[in-house]
């Protein structure tokens, strides 16, 4: 079968990883214009079109506006398309972007934006274990936690959006799928040194 892969998001991570996949097999990538995460409404005709793909990656997410705006696009758009995606018999692998930042959710004074994101990836990635855990063998969902590298986001500080990536392409170019939980903790830093 040939490995038809759909990237959901742009921006640094997004585009990173379309141009170095493209390269291995069938990619196609959703911006904004087309799959639109701040629409939960619109999430039974995203699943529709994503359907034809055998691996779905979210990398879309954002850190900006409400508290509700953050929990719609990284959390509960990604969720419901997942379920309309369940309802509509797809099988395949979906690999979900969370971030570190959902393993330390707060300390004082923390910004409530900060806090609003955070909280919103370690939901993501709770929800996702627990589908893992509680559902047939029929979606596999792998969560990637990238720690801080270059991008808008972290004012372009941080490691090389490439070596990001390259966890991606090694989970998504496997022979097979896997459920997994992957906290980009060590394993950056140390191809950083």
């Amino acid at each position: 079968m040939v490995e038809q892969v759909a990237i959901v998001g742009s921006g640094t991570l997004g585009n990173s990883l379309f141009s170095k996949l493209r390269l291995h097999c069938l990619t196609t990538q959703f911006t904004r214009d087309k799959i639109d995460l701040s629409r939960i409404s619109k999430a039974e005709e995203y699943a529709m079109i994503l359907q034809q793909y055998n691996k779905i990656v979210f990398v879309a997410g954002t850190f900006k506006g409400t508290t509700s705006d953050i929990f719609t696009v990284n959390t509960l758009t990604p969720i419901e398309i997942i379920h309309c995606l369940k309802n509509l018999g797809w099988k395949g692998q979906i690999i979900v972007t969370g971030s570190t930042g959902a393993t330390w959710t707060s300390w004082p004074g923390a910004d409530l934006t900060r806090l609003a994101y955070n909280n919103s990836k370690r939901t993501l990635r709770e929800w996702c274990l627990g589908f893992n855990q509680s559902q047939p063998r029929d979606i596999y969902i792998t969560v990637i936690d990238p720690c801080r590298f270059q991008s808008p986001m972290s004012d372009y500080n941080g490691y090389p959006v490439e070596q990001v990536v390259d966890v991606y392409l090694d989970v998504l170019l496997k022979d097979g799928v896997c459920t997994q939980h992957i906290e980009m903790l060590n394993a950056v830093n140390d191809k950083a040194d």
